[in-house]
């Protein structure tokens, strides 16, 4: 395998993951913002 293509494998993994994350916190935030609603009504 050359290096070039262990590079391009890392990069795909690391986007990957850091979209990953960012659903995450988008979904933490969203059920967060819900829960709150819930309570002041």
């Amino acid at each position: 395998m050359t290096a070039s293509a262990t590079v391009g494998r890392a990069l795909r993994y690391a986007e990957g993951s850091a979209r990953g994350l960012l659903h995450h916190h988008q979904g933490h935030g969203l059920s967060r913002v819900t829960h709150r609603r819930k309570l002041l009504t």
